[in-house]
């Protein structure tokens, strides 16, 4: 991808930060997400993308706005 790119690095930890921060467990966002443990952990470890559908659907769980769920690399040059 050319441009900004997403630094997934950054984008995982904050999912799991997020979740952590309204003190809800792995299985308990599973559950209102209605998928797998293992793919709630892939997302957390960098081994998933999650769809813009997903992010909205993590965004209202975690109560922050989606925007905050991700950030744009910076521009090395």
């Amino acid at each position: 991808m050319i441009g900004n790119l997403i630094d997934i690095k950054d984008f995982r930890i904050k999912f799991a930060a997020a979740r952590k921060n309204v003190e809800m467990t792995q299985s308990q966002v599973c559950k209102k997400l209605k998928i797998s443990k293992s793919t709630l952990v892939d997302i957390e470890n960098y081994r998933k993308d999650v769809t813009t559908e997903q992010l909205e659907k993590f965004a209202k769980i975690y109560k922050v706005p989606d925007k905050d769920l991700f950030f744009l690399k910076k521009d090395s040059n």
